[in-house]
């Protein structure tokens, strides 16, 4: 998807933006989704950051930033 929306951004700016929007506002809401669901499930933030290659101090801020 960012390949696709990365070549309209020279040609076709206007749908390049109203692309990366829709999936900007998909992602943030999906994003907001699992940041609940870990936890509420307890996940470890050990676990959080391995999955998402950082710290569990970086995980925590980013699950926060997620809400």
């Amino acid at each position: 998807m960012n390949e696709q929306v990365a070549r309209l951004s020279d040609g076709e700016p206007l749908l390049a933006l109203r692309a990366g929007n829709i999936l900007l506002n998909g992602t943030q809401l999906s994003l907001q989704n699992a940041a609940w669901t870990v936890e509420r499930d307890g996940t470890s933030m050990s676990a959080v950051g391995a999955a998402i290659g950082c710290t569990p101090d970086q995980a925590a801020r980013r699950l926060r930033s997620y809400r």
